[in-house]
């Protein structure tokens, strides 16, 4: 939504939004990983670095915190700030407000013209993603369209899974903003590649080289939702 001018078209697979119910369930569990660390998760930082990483509890938490800090909230020095107190697990509203502010579902309105203007959008995520991410997915989609984004250019689907293991859905997307018969499809894409083709290879030998049955043919849908 940011490059309209670069992307026609978006896809999200289980992509982080409605940051209230996928990140804030994950600052208690910082705080209690970091009682170890005096609060201070340089601390751990350290002790991470000094030995076999993901050897203990706490590492794949506090590294994925660390990281996604590191992208909303840094100061212009480098200075990564933390969204809560890591002793009290309060939260620091103006540092979370900077988090808030890259949720998609609140970025849509802001950016509403720029949706209305692409080809097609992919939406989907298991129904038990850890992170409640299919909840996130149900918000954006009812973003997108309350934004006026034609129903018709929306494909969202819940499926039956989690978080994990859900890469096989990936190559699918390639082709979403291409009308039906110029599609190129899942496992088809490398025998594309292999024709000599890239995810844009329009020539009727890239579209028969790609040509494939529908995505998750033997994969168990839960629910889909287009504008058809």
């Amino acid at each position: 939504m940011l490059r309209p001018d670069l992307f026609g078209a978006l896809a999200t697979h289980a992509g982080d939004s409605l940051y209230e119910l996928c990140y804030v369930p994950e600052f208690g569990k910082a705080v209690r990983h970091l009682r170890e660390y005096d609060g201070d998760i340089w601390r751990w930082w350290a002790d991470f670095g000094s030995r076999t990483s993901f050897t203990k509890e706490a590492d794949h938490d506090l590294i994925g915190l660390l990281g996604v800090a590191a992208c909303f909230s840094a100061d212009p020095d480098g200075t990564v700030q933390l969204p809560f107190d890591t002793r009290t697990g309060v939260i620091r509203p103006e540092v979370w407000q900077r988090w808030l502010d890259w949720d998609p579902v609140r970025m849509i309105p802001k950016y509403a013209d720029a949706l209305r203007g692409l080809r097609a959008v992919w939406i989907d995520a298991g129904v038990r993603d850890e992170w409640f991410l299919d909840i996130g997915a149900e918000a954006v989609d009812t973003a997108l369209r309350q934004a006026g984004v034609p129903t018709e250019k929306i494909r969202f689907e819940l499926f039956e899974a989690t978080h994990m293991g859900i890469d096989y859905r990936y190559p699918a997307v390639p082709g979403l903003a291409l009308p039906a018969d110029r599609r190129v499809t899942p496992a088809g894409l490398s025998r594309a590649w292999r024709a000599g083709c890239g995810p844009g290879g329009h020539s009727p030998r890239c579209r028969a080289a790609a040509s494939l049955r529908p995505l998750g043919a033997d994969r168990p849908r839960v629910g889909t939702r287009t504008g058809h």
